[in-house]
């Protein structure tokens, strides 16, 4: 999953016509909605989200609700984040899903129609808080089984990374570098 966070002044969306990507796309009645100081988040579904990448979006809006210290959340479905993207039918249920777990926490969660090109405006908040931290943000959820390879990886010895790395250089090619510290998390 992947997440594009905005603190805006103002969002403003009208649905203008039906979208045919992805191949199956289903789609409710078009609308037009507008709202005030919120935390307008993008949602890229990918076919490997489930509900680790549910509770960790949740936390993570929830961390930029705290920081711009706001209780309102503007959920627009975006595939144009990633190129693996999940069916509508998984998209919408993992969307519905993250709907109903920040509302048992936010007062407020509306969420964007899916399924059409919209008329989308929106403004970043006014100049006296422009710029704050949260108030643009972009974040990688990873799948459940990312994160486990991550600590895993995360637990080998530098010679061991470096070995596992020569393993698959013949798969990943140009890709696959060695290390000399231990990586960032």
């Amino acid at each position: 999953m992947k997440l594009l966070l905005f603190h805006c002044s103002r969002v403003a969306s009208k649905d203008l016509r039906r979208s045919n990507r992805p191949k199956g796309i289903e789609s409710g009645a078009p609308a037009g909605r507008s709202f005030s100081d919120v935390l307008l988040t993008f949602v890229c579904v990918e076919p490997w989200d489930g509900e680790g990448a549910i509770e960790q979006a949740k936390s993570t809006i929830l961390n930029h609700l705290r920081i711009i210290r706001r209780d309102h959340v503007v959920i627009t479905p975006f595939a144009h984040l990633s190129n693996h993207l999940a069916n509508s039918k998984q998209a919408n249920l993992v969307i519905d899903a993250l709907q109903k777990s920040l509302q048992t926490t936010v007062n407020l969660v509306d969420v964007l129609s899916f399924g059409f090109h919209k008329d989308f405006r929106f403004a970043l908040s006014d100049v006296s808080v422009f710029g704050h931290p949260g108030s643009v943000a972009f974040r990688r959820i990873p799948s459940d089984a990312m994160s486990e390879i991550h600590a895993l990886i995360g637990t080998l010895s530098i010679e061991e990374r470096n070995s596992l790395i020569n393993s698959l250089r013949p798969t990943l090619g140009n890709r696959a570098t060695t290390t000399s510290r231990t990586p960032d998390h």
